[in-house]
C-alpha cells in the first residue's frame, strides 16, 4: 500500500496507471536517461551550427535562395534575353528581362496579384538574395503587361 501512495501516475490510453516500483528504482532509471541525454548532447555539440539574428536579412521566403541559385545556374536572364524581343524604354529603370524575372519570382513565391508584389518590394532578405537595391512597383508590372 505504501508503494502506491508514493508512486507517480503514468498516463496511457485514457487511464491512469501507477508505477508501483520503489522510488529508488524509478530514480535510477531517470538518472540513466539524463546521462544518456547529456552524452548525446556532448556528441552533437560540435555539429550544431551557430545562429545569429541580425534583423537585416530576414525574409518570409526562406527557400527562395534555392530557386535563385537554379535560375543563375541555367542563366535564366540570358535565356529571356535571347527569346524576348521587347526593348527597354527610354525612361525606364528596369529592363524587360529584369521585369519578367521579378514577375516570375513573385509568381513562384505565391503572389498572384500585382498588389501582392509589394511584399517583395519591401523584403530585405529577397533583395539580399537577388543582389538588388530596388524592386519594381506594381505599376511597372501593369505597364509591362499593357505592352502586349
Amino acid at each position: 500500500m505504501e508503494n502506491i501512495k508514493n508512486a507517480e501516475p503514468k498516463m496511457s490510453a485514457g487511464q491512469i496507471n501507477f508505477d508501483t516500483r520503489p522510488r529508488n528504482e524509478r530514480r535510477k532509471e531517470m538518472l540513466q536517461l539524463k546521462r544518456k541525454k547529456k552524452k548525446l548532447e556532448r556528441r552533437i555539440k560540435h555539429v550544431l551550427l551557430g545562429i545569429e539574428f541580425d534583423n537585416k536579412n530576414i525574409t518570409g521566403f526562406g527557400n527562395f535562395h534555392l530557386l535563385e541559385a537554379f535560375k543563375q545556374s541555367i542563366d535564366f536572364k540570358g535565356i529571356i534575353r535571347e527569346l524576348f524581343t521587347l526593348k527597354k524604354g527610354a525612361n525606364s529603370i528596369f529592363s524587360a528581362e529584369d521585369t519578367l524575372d521579378f514577375l516570375i519570382d513573385s509568381t513562384a513565391l505565391g503572389h498572384s496579384r500585382f498588389d501582392h508584389t509589394e511584399a517583395l518590394r519591401f523584403d530585405p532578405g529577397y533583395k539580399d538574395v537577388k543582389g538588388i537595391d530596388r524592386f519594381p512597383s506594381e505599376k511597372v508590372f501593369r505597364d509591362f503587361f499593357s505592352l502586349f
